[in-house]
């Protein structure tokens, strides 16, 4: 995963063989959920309420996008 995420997006941390965290930190969790829209993995939004709410947010208007 460290090779796909850039390092402007925080650090990377190995969990085990098929799982790895992201820790990093943003003033702008919109610009940041859609730079994690571009890692062609599954991935969960564990700690942030605003990063949260922002993946949310983009997720409807995806939604309404392709309805």
């Amino acid at each position: 995963m460290a090779e796909w995420i850039p390092r402007s997006l925080g650090r990377c941390e190995p969990i085990d063989a098929t799982t790895t965290r992201l820790v990093g930190s943003t003033d702008e969790p919109d610009w940041y959920v859609r730079q994690l829209t571009a890692i062609r993995a599954p991935f969960r939004i564990a700690g942030s309420p605003e990063l949260r709410e922002a993946a949310e947010a983009l997720g409807r208007r995806l939604l309404q996008a392709g309805s």
